[in-house]
C-alpha cells in the first residue's frame, strides 16, 4: 500500500512540474508550433496580427493572398502600402493605404481562444519583422486577457504568470517605431500595470506622436511618456481590481501635470463616486481641460449602513455640488454626465432584469420607467443650465439636447422627446403585438 501512495505521489508531482513548467518553455518553441496548437486547423500565409485587425481588404482578398508565394514579404516589404496611391500587381491585387491604420494585440474578444502573454509575444514579433504597418499604423489596441484559475485548463496551463521578457522590450520596440500613432488603446488589468511600467521607465520610452489615450487602471505611466496627448479617457474595467488605498482615478489625475496639451479628459470615478473634492482635484492638475466626461455617478458603490437612517436628500443636491466645483474651469465648453438614474435625481433606474418588462404589461411598464428616465433627464439638464449656462453642449446618459443661447448663456434646452414624450415611447417601446 505504502508503494501504491509513493507511486501515486510521484506521478502526481510529475504532473504538476510539468503543467507549472509548460509556461516557461512553451515560450521557447516556434511560432508556429505554438500557432497550430491554438489553432490547428490554420493554415495561413497571412500573418496573424493582419488578420486580426480585420481590414475589410484582407477579409476580400484572402484567397488570392493565400496563393501568393510569400503573403508577408507582399504586404510588409519595401512595396509595402503608403498613404500614396500605389498599384502593387500581384495576382491582381492593389494594397489600400490604410491596411494597417489599426492594429490590436488582443485574446480578450469573441472568436480568440489563446493565453494572453504568449499571444503577446507572437504578435509583437510578427509586427517587428513588418516596418510598413509599424510606420503607418494610426490607432493600436493592446487588450490581454490572462488567463488564471476560473480558465479552462489548455488555456491556463499555457499562460505564464507574467509577461516574457521579450515581450516587455517588443513592446518599447514596436510602439517607438510607431511614429505616426494617434490613438493608443492600453486595455490591461491593474495586476498587471507595475511590468510595463517598470519596463517602459527604464528604458525611459517616449511616445511622442499619440493625441489619445484610452487607458487601464493604474496604467497612467503612460501619460507622462506621452507628452503631446490631448485627449485621456480610463476604461471602466478598473474597478474591481485594485487595492482599495489605490484609487486609479485619483492617480490619473495626478499624472497628467505634464500634459500641458491635454483638453479632453473622461474619467470613471470607480468605488468612490464622482465628489466635489475629486473636482477639485481635476481643476488643480487640468485647469485648461474644455471638455470632461463623468463616466459614472455620484454615489459611492458602498454605502455606510447609515446611511438608509438619514434624511433624504434633496434631489440634484449631490449633482449641484459636483457642478459647482466644475464652474471653476476657465475654459470648460462641453461636459458628458452618466445616465439619469446615477445623478442623484430621485429616479433608480427601474428594474434591471429583462423579465420585468415582458408581456403587454410588461410593455406597458417599461414605457413608465422611460418615462421616468426622460423626466430626470429633463432635469439633470436644468440643473446643468442653472450652474453651468455657458456650455455650448453637454450630453446626459448619451443624449444631447439641443440648446438655445442669449447672450452668451443657455436660455432654453429641448430634448429629441420634447413636445412628443408618447409618440417617443411607443417607437422606443412598441406594442407587445407588433414585436
Amino acid at each position: 500500500m505504502m508503494k501504491m501512495w509513493l507511486v501515486c505521489g510521484f506521478v502526481f508531482l510529475s504532473s504538476l512540474t510539468c503543467v507549472l513548467a509548460w509556461s516557461d518553455w512553451a515560450e521557447l518553441m516556434p511560432d508556429a508550433v505554438m500557432d497550430f496548437i491554438d489553432n490547428p486547423m490554420r493554415r495561413s500565409r497571412i500573418p496573424q496580427f493582419i488578420l486580426d485587425a480585420r481590414h475589410p481588404w484582407i477579409l476580400e482578398n484572402k484567397r488570392k493572398l493565400e496563393s501568393l508565394p510569400d503573403a508577408e514579404a507582399f504586404l510588409c516589404g519595401l512595396n509595402g502600402p503608403s498613404d500614396k496611391p500605389d498599384v502593387h500587381v500581384n495576382n491582381g491585387l492593389e494594397i489600400p493605404g490604410d491596411l494597417f491604420h489599426h492594429l490590436e494585440i488582443d485574446n480578450n474578444r469573441y472568436g480568440i481562444s489563446r493565453p494572453g502573454w504568449p499571444n503577446a509575444l507572437r504578435r509583437l514579433r510578427e509586427m517587428k519583422r513588418c516596418p510598413q504597418a509599424l510606420a503607418l499604423v494610426k490607432t493600436f489596441t493592446v487588450n490581454i486577457y490572462v488567463h488564471d484559475q476560473y480558465s479552462d485548463w489548455f488555456l491556463r496551463v499555457r499562460e505564464p504568470s507574467r509577461p516574457q521578457i521579450e515581450s516587455l522590450k517588443l513592446f518599447g520596440d514596436v510602439l517607438e517605431a510607431m511614429t505616426g500613432l494617434e490613438t493608443l488603446k492600453w486595455e490591461l488589468s491593474a495586476e498587471h500595470a507595475h511590468w510595463f511600467e517598470e519596463a517602459f521607465k527604464h528604458r525611459d520610452l517616449t511616445l511622442p506622436s499619440p493625441k489619445h489615450l484610452l487607458i487601464g487602471p493604474l496604467s497612467h505611466y503612460l501619460v507622462g511618456m506621452c507628452p503631446n496627448v490631448e485627449a485621456i479617457e480610463d476604461i471602466e474595467l478598473t474597478c474591481w481590481k485594485h487595492s482599495p488605498h489605490q484609487s486609479p482615478g485619483l492617480l490619473l489625475v495626478r499624472s497628467t501635470s505634464s500634459a500641458r496639451n491635454l483638453t479632453r479628459l473622461a474619467l470613471h470615478a470607480c468605488f468612490e463616486g464622482w465628489t466635489p473634492e475629486l473636482s477639485r482635484e481635476v481643476l488643480e492638475y487640468m485647469p485648461q481641460l474644455t471638455s470632461l466626461g463623468l463616466k459614472n455617478g455620484f454615489e459611492p458603490m458602498y454605502i455606510d449602513a447609515a446611511y438608509t437612517l438619514n434624511p433624504p436628500r434633496p434631489e440634484g443636491k449631490l449633482l449641484r455640488g459636483v457642478l459647482a466645483e466644475l464652474a471653476n474651469f476657465p475654459n470648460l465648453t462641453h461636459l458628458d454626465l452618466p445616465a439619469s438614474y446615477q445623478l442623484d435625481l430621485g429616479f433608480d433606474g427601474g428594474p434591471m432584469c429583462g423579465n420585468a418588462y415582458e408581456g403587454p404589461d410588461g410593455t406597458r411598464y417599461q414605457r413608465e420607467v422611460l418615462a421616468e428616465a426622460y423626466k430626470a433627464t429633463e432635469l439633470g439638464g436644468a440643473i446643468v443650465a442653472e450652474v453651468l449656462p455657458h456650455l455650448t453642449s453637454f450630453t446626459i446618459g448619451g443624449y444631447q439636447p439641443n440648446i438655445t443661447r442669449d447672450e452668451g448663456v443657455i436660455s432654453n434646452v429641448t430634448w429629441p422627446w420634447t413636445g412628443h414624450l408618447d409618440e417617443w415611447l411607443m417607437v422606443r417601446v412598441p406594442d407587445h403585438d407588433e414585436l
